[in-house]
């Protein structure tokens, strides 16, 4: 009985756990609720959820991408338990968040134990669950790729390969297709698929094929329903990364004339791109060739959300590709064949001397004597080549140096220590693990656009939590290395990936005013207003605020985007009140009521442009909350 009851308890013990840190991480994220309000690229988002609830209508498209096309209705979906539960908006995105956060938990524990047993599993769920980026999305539906998806596809395919059964392939098709159904950022994970099946053959059976196709076709119906109508140009314009928006947007606006001016005083001018020309395309090349050898910072992209001290993102990132490699090589399988060290040995030297000539060939004045036509290169692009190739000599003089030492860890790696893997039976999955990360990885970093859009890396972060668990974890086991040493390099890295001010920290200051918060500035004001209409369901509400330009740029391809729809929203769900001014640029001369921000509001201090319209002199200042002053027309 004893021992059935000890048994019991250490299949309990990491569900314990797991749902302890689920329940830490929610309380971290949902701090301060009050705070905050619906971010305004959910307000579409919310907005079709509530039409399906109160006419039934499923939704068939979703929010508008920077490229002004509409994604599938995914979020929506997440966001309806949420809008179903609660009557505040603050508060709806929760339910969606909480499933997904703790659903991406357990994904990680699996997906870690299978791999790696179960140290790094419960190391990488504590890492991922208590880090910046896995805070981030237990609080957010943000628009982005979500990590959810990715863990259980990368799951699946493990599986696919351990048992050789299709319907685990079909089952991570499924997951992708639906990863995809709430944003199209996911997409560079299919790419593992045809990688593994080169690599390992797995069989390929059609019944759970044409399964899984059904299921995905009816998931994604609506939404290519929608699309037949507009001649699938958003699938285009995400596909193509091109923009959907036409140059007359402002036709929609009430006043097309209206200026927009940044908080410089400057009137604000969106740049079009056009179309390359014979003269100009040496140039563009010198600037593709610039970006491209700017990617290799991207790298760390999503390290720099842990400690800030400098260098702690580069090193993390570079922990995590070292763990990579030392994975790869010390799959179980390999230890049947004897390491050849004078080979190894060999074979090292001409590495290295390959990348230090790599370096020398790699300098600013041969890429700008063919890249450019006046010989000169951008100070940004000097300086990422010179940085690249300081690493590129750094590692090749590390491997000049140290190639015997390297080999015999790799011999060591090999020949010693053994972690048990309970789930996954194929004694070479270690090296599935680092496809399952580096094919999409190298994907992203070939296709995102600029560093203006490094968060189209966070999806990846779990398993990137995983490789630098499994390096204090599994390695250090294979290596046979004491558990002192394992535990102080589990603790350090949790320090460097934990201690930052915007996650675990970030808790700390808001609990003077309680754990709820206090209502932001801008419930406030919802609430003043809906005193001063004294009962009337409905006004003319104008906004004179800074904002993105896409708020009211966006409206000739969707009513819902508007100068002010996040206030719109809180006016509709606390009070119920319709803003009868459905201005684009948010201002009507039949205005009663005007809400002007004086100053960007510090959760956004990017958020710096906003529309010259001169004083009304029947407007009279009647109150004032934080950075919103509320005038009336008299």
């Amino acid at each position: 009985m004893t021992a059935f009851t000890n048994k019991k308890a250490q299949r309990l013990a990491p569900l314990v756990a797991i749902l302890a840190c689920a329940a830490f991480g929610l309380s971290l994220s949902t701090q301060g609720w009050r705070s905050r309000i619906t971010t305004f690229d959910l307000i579409p988002a919310v907005e079709r959820a509530q039409d399906f609830i109160a006419s039934g209508r499923v939704p068939d498209r979703g929010i508008l991408t920077s490229f002004a096309s509409y994604t599938p209705p995914g979020t929506v979906w997440l966001m309806l338990p949420g809008v179903l539960a609660f009557k505040d908006p603050r508060l709806f995105e929760f339910v969606g968040t909480g499933i997904l956060y703790v659903g991406t938990l357990f994904g990680i524990f699996l997906l870690a134990r299978s791999y790696f047993g179960m140290p790094c599993a419960l190391l990488s769920v504590g890492l991922y669950g208590l880090s910046e980026l896995g805070l981030f999305y237990s609080g957010s539906l943000w628009p982005r790729g979500h990590p959810f998806f990715y863990v259980w596809m990368a799951y699946w395919a493990g599986r696919w390969v351990a048992h050789r059964k299709t319907r685990y392939l079909a089952a991570a098709l499924v997951t992708w297709a639906a990863g995809m159904y709430v944003f199209m950022e996911i997409a560079p994970a299919i790419f593992m698929v045809p990688v593994i099946w080169f690599l390992y053959r797995p069989p390929l059976k059609v019944t759970p094929l044409i399964v899984a196709a059904a299921a995905i076709f009816a998931l994604w119906y609506p939404y290519l329903r929608f699309e037949s109508t507009r001649g699938f140009a958003d699938i285009r314009s995400q596909v193509l990364r091109h923009k959907a928006l036409p140059t007359n947007y402002r036709d929609s606006w009430c006043d097309p004339h209206i200026v927009l001016r940044s908080s410089e005083g400057a009137a604000s001018v969106e740049s079009v791109a056009m179309p390359a020309s014979a003269e100009n395309r040496r140039t563009g090349f010198m600037v593709r060739l610039g970006t491209l050898w700017g990617r290799w910072n991207w790298i760390p992209a999503n390290f720099e959300h842990t400690l800030k001290i400098g260098g702690n993102s580069v090193a993390l990132a570079a922990l995590a590709l070292v763990s990579l490699f030392l994975i790869s090589i010390s799959s179980p399988s390999a230890a049947r064949a004897p390491v050849r060290r004078r080979r190894w040995i060999t074979s090292l030297a001409v590495v290295s001397v390959c990348l230090i000539v790599v370096a020398l060939l790699c300098n600013e004045l041969l890429i700008a004597r063919f890249a450019s036509d006046d010989g000169r290169l951008e100070s940004s692009t000097i300086v990422s080549i010179r940085r690249f190739e300081v690493m590129i000599a750094a590692a090749a003089m590390v491997l000049m140096i140290f190639k015997t030492k390297i080999v015999s860890l790799i011999e060591r790696l090999k020949f010693t220590g053994d972690v048990p893997l309970p789930l996954l039976r194929h004694p070479d999955n270690a090296k599935l693990f680092c496809i399952s990360l580096m094919v999409p990885w190298l994907v992203l970093l070939l296709v995102v656009e600029s560093d203006e859009h490094l968060e189209r890396f966070w999806w990846l972060w779990p398993l990137q939590v995983i490789a630098l668990a499994a390096l204090v974890t599994y390695v250090s086991a294979r290596l046979q290395l004491s558990r002192i040493f394992a535990c102080t390099a589990a603790a350090c890295l949790a320090a460097m990936l934990l201690l930052n001010p915007s996650s675990l920290l970030s808790g700390v200051g808001h609990w003077g005013p309680g754990w709820s918060g206090e209502d932001a500035a801008e419930i406030r004001v919802a609430d003043a207003l809906a005193q001063r209409l004294a009962g009337k369901n409905h006004a003319a509400i104008g906004y004179q605020m800074y904002i993105w330009r896409f708020m009211a740029s966006f409206n000739v391809a969707d009513p819902k985007y508007k100068v002010g729809a996040d206030f719109d929203l809180l006016y509709k769900t606390l009070h119920g009140i319709s803003n009868t001014d459905r201005c684009a640029e948010g201002i009507s001369s039949g205005d009663e009521f005007r809400i002007v921000q004086i100053n960007p509001n510090p959760r956004d201090l990017k958020v710096t442009e906003y529309f010259d319209v001169s004083a009304d002199k029947n407007f009279q200042l009647v109150e004032q909350f934080g950075p919103y002053q509320l005038f009336q027309r008299f």
